[in-house]
């Protein structure tokens, strides 16, 4: 009868709490980005459809723990890649995580608090917000609650069996969120424990071994494909060491706050700038760097872990790239089950102190219970280690949940008894702890406007992912009306009016972004090439060099800048910022190699020239017309030490052929050649062809110049540099 009450019971929580989800997906039309995923979610979305698509390893060492880009690679294997299967899915291992949740209560107190922890779980609003999302937490919050309860029956009849399967789900956990590897921290010290009581090495040998080959199984599929990729090992993923140094620097309250896109990629080259050749290099870094915070400073970094611990037991659900209270305008149901009022907040202001009443009155009687808050301690500092955010909290809320649901069956049962007394000594101790979690907090990211952003995020799918800008615009435009003073969105719109063609437009929202954000490069640099298309050069160089000056790497500034430049007459100016730009982007487009070519050869500086071209056709071995234009400078260049007819011929020849010989400029160069390698009969022969096929083409002035040189050819003369030179080319 109690399996069956049971059986029941669980039936129940399952059902009510996939009902939940369901419920709370079929409004997600309202939410913009239910099917547009933004951020962290597409990431996962692209990553996922390149798996489904067949490309299982990735491009380096995994950035990111890669558990949930496959499981959702294989949902999209299987059904397409249809958001709204996943989203299903991951619905039904949400509920599945309820049923745990009341497997552990049942096991730890009694199926009362099985229950009413299971039916906690199955409305906890960002549990049900998160598992709405194409992100790991649902994945996480599952296999963290399987792992506890593989660790509980561990404990309770240890073999190795059972140390086997809850280290292999423990380190399957670890794939999603390395976090989690502290139950494999604290499975150690409970096996050294139960080896002392037991007085049996030899078990306690077993047993840890089982525990950590269960482990390495089922990380070695990770380590593996690292190993594969980057021919050295990386255990899990490459982003520890930057995520430790967001939490963990002098300037960690911004860092914190710090926005996906432009900032965020400026953080990454503090390291890359270092000379980082690989993202380990860069993981690296960024744990040196934090490890030296601590080191030199640890009175400041003390206070700045105090700091991040009072956020994480706040009742405020702490934003990281998404706002759950934004999410709220768009499910009734969602803003039901989570709300804000003053500085309280729902639920975790309730959860938490009565989570705190069941600790205190429950941990007696059974060491499961003890191990469990163990557990929420250890937990809570990995997460505070880094930086907090809603949902690296959300795998201790099944734990809390069954602790506050022991809290109110106790409290229940002293009235019921008419202990009143110790009934409201708890209470009042339950109610302190509430004050505290509800007192006002602020966190690093409460600048920032989480719904003009999201259509920020949104509006930059459209542009990248979609390729409409006017998607983009609009979406640009919706920003903008939550948040006239949005100085990024300003700037990108301005970007997306000038793709557009709307000049004046944009060129007023790039001003208006610099004069919010004077720091902003971005729309400095659109400003830039308007204002140079406009026929407003003066004005151009003027933005172009404040752009260089906010952001030095600017390849493109730089080459824009060289060429405006050019116009001006300020040639040694041009020439410094050319190779500046091949420096900083040595796959730039052919045209960035003419353009500091045609300088090196106005001024006479061929062998430099050479050099550019020969880099040029490493970066663009398909380059027709690098290829012809080297062959061009070894053809006729006045410098005796430098020609090479026989060279000339065979990068000419082949640039022809890779155009089918249908390119007059192309035959003209091999022509050159050949009257450099004393082939006048060839030369003549291909210079003719040269010239009628521009004459076909409609191209007499360059016809003419062919049939000059063909003269020379004739009286068995070669030809030499006078000016065959590309026209300069803005990126």
């Amino acid at each position: 009868m109690t399996a069956r009450g049971d059986k029941r019971w669980m039936a129940l929580i399952w059902v009510v709490a996939l009902a939940v989800q369901i419920l709370y997906l079929s409004g997600g039309g309202k939410d913009p980005s239910f099917f547009e995923p933004v951020i962290d979610a597409a990431m996962y979305d692209k990553l996922a459809r390149s798996i489904a698509s067949g490309e299982l390893l990735p491009d380096g060492a995994f950035w990111q723990p890669p558990l949930y880009q496959y499981f959702l690679g294989g949902i999209y294997f299987l059904f397409g890649p249809h958001i709204l299967a996943a989203k299903i899915i991951q619905a039904l291992i949400g509920a599945t995580s309820c049923l745990l949740t009341f497997l552990i209560g049942k096991r730890l107190f009694s199926r009362s608090v099985g229950v009413i922890s299971g039916l906690v779980m199955a409305f906890y609003g960002p549990m049900i917000f998160f598992n709405g999302q194409l992100l790991s937490t649902g994945m996480e919050v599952f296999l963290d609650l399987l792992a506890l309860r593989l660790f509980l029956a561990a404990t309770d009849k240890p073999r190795a069996s059972r140390w086997f399967a809850c280290g292999l789900v423990t380190g399957a956990a670890a794939v999603a969120r390395p976090t989690i590897l502290v139950i494999l921290a604290e499975a150690v010290v409970v096996l050294i424990i139960i080896a002392i009581r037991r007085k049996s090495l030899g078990g306690w040998a077993a047993d840890t071994f089982s525990l950590a080959l269960g482990a390495a199984l089922a990380i070695a599929p990770a380590t593996a494909c690292n190993y594969l990729v980057e021919r050295r090992p990386v255990l899990i993923c490459t982003n520890g060491g930057v995520n430790l140094f967001i939490g963990n620097n002098p300037h960690a309250e911004e860092t914190i706050a710090i926005r996906p896109g432009i900032d965020w990629k400026n953080l990454l080259d503090q390291g890359w700038t270092t000379g980082a050749p690989t993202r380990i290099e860069l993981d690296q870094y960024f744990f040196s760097e934090a490890k030296s915070f601590f080191l030199e400073r640890p009175g400041d970094a003390a206070s700045n872990l105090l700091r991040k611990a009072r956020l994480f037991w706040s009742s405020y659900e702490t934003p990281r790239n998404v706002d759950i209270y934004v999410f709220t305008k768009y499910s009734r149901l969602l803003s039901l089950l989570v709300w804000r009022q003053g500085s309280f907040s729902f639920p975790f202001g309730i959860l938490a102190p009565l989570a705190f009443l069941g600790i205190i009155t429950g941990c007696r009687g059974y060491r499961g219970r003890v191990m469990l808050v163990v557990f929420v301690l250890l937990y809570s500092l990995a997460v505070i280690a880094f930086f907090n955010a809603a949902r690296y909290r959300l795998p201790l809320v099944p734990v809390l949940s069954v602790f506050a649901a022991a809290g109110i069956v106790w409290l229940l049962r002293q009235v019921r008894i008419r202990r009143y007394l110790r009934a409201a000594a708890a209470a009042l101790a339950s109610i302190a702890v509430g004050i505290l979690v509800n007192l006002p907090v602020r966190a690093p990211s409460d600048g920032v406007n989480f719904h003009a952003e999201l259509y920020n995020f949104l509006g930059m799918r459209d542009l990248h992912t979609h390729n409409d800008p006017a998607g983009a615009e609009e979406e640009f435009r919706r920003s903008l009306r939550i948040d006239p003073e949005y100085a990024v969105v300003h700037g990108r719109l301005g970007s997306v009016l000038a793709e557009q063609g709307k000049v004046n437009e944009a060129i007023e929202e790039c001003r208006r972004a610099i004069q919010l954000a004077p720091s902003l490069y971005e729309p400095h640099y659109t400003l830039a090439n308007l204002l140079a298309a406009s026929g407003r050069g003066d004005e151009a160089i003027g933005y172009y060099t404040r752009t260089i000056e906010l952001k030095p790497d600017h390849a493109e500034a730089h080459n824009n800048l060289a060429s405006l430049l050019v116009k001006k007459g300020r040639m040694e100016e041009a020439l410094e910022h050319f190779r500046r730009s091949l420096f900083l982007k040595p796959d730039a487009p052919e045209g960035v190699y003419f353009n500091l070519v045609l300088l090196l050869k106005k001024r006479g500086s061929y062998a430099e020239a050479t050099r550019v071209l020969r880099a040029g056709i490493l970066n663009h071995q398909e380059s027709a017309a690098l290829r012809a234009n080297l062959a061009w400078v070894l053809a006729t260049c006045p410098d005796d030490t430098l020609r090479n007819g026989v060279a000339a011929i065979t990068l000419a020849e082949s640039a022809c052929i890779a155009t089918g010989y249908s390119n007059p400029d192309l035959l003209d160069m091999l022509a050159a050649a050949n009257a450099e390698a004393g082939r006048y009969d060839e030369a003549v022969e291909t210079g003719r062809r040269a010239a009628e096929l521009a004459k076909s083409l409609g191209n007499m002035d360059l016809a003419g110049q062919i049939e000059k040189r063909v003269k020379l050819y004739k009286k068995r003369r070669p030809y030499r540099d006078g000016g065959k030179d590309p026209m300069f080319n803005d990126q």
